[in-house]
């Protein structure tokens, strides 16, 4: 009977472990989406940011010269 009983124990115990386990591999994918998502969204922004600043940096350039080569 006492063999019954260890056994019973030692499964509930891998199950506590192998619950635990799962528990913390989906912690764990939870973080490496959340970070994914951050870094996928600063992405973005690093982008359009970059391509504003070329847009800016491109009028500031050209408009004085073609205002150059109207005037001359």
């Amino acid at each position: 009977m006492s063999s019954h009983h260890s056994r019973r124990a030692i499964d509930l115990h891998h199950e506590q472990v192998v619950a635990a386990r799962q528990r913390r591999y989906q912690r764990q994918l939870e973080r490496i989406f959340k970070w994914q998502i951050k870094h996928t969204e600063a992405y973005d922004s690093l982008c359009l940011s970059a391509g504003l600043s070329f847009i800016c940096f491109a009028y500031t350039m050209f408009t004085p010269l073609a205002y150059l080569a109207y005037y001359f």
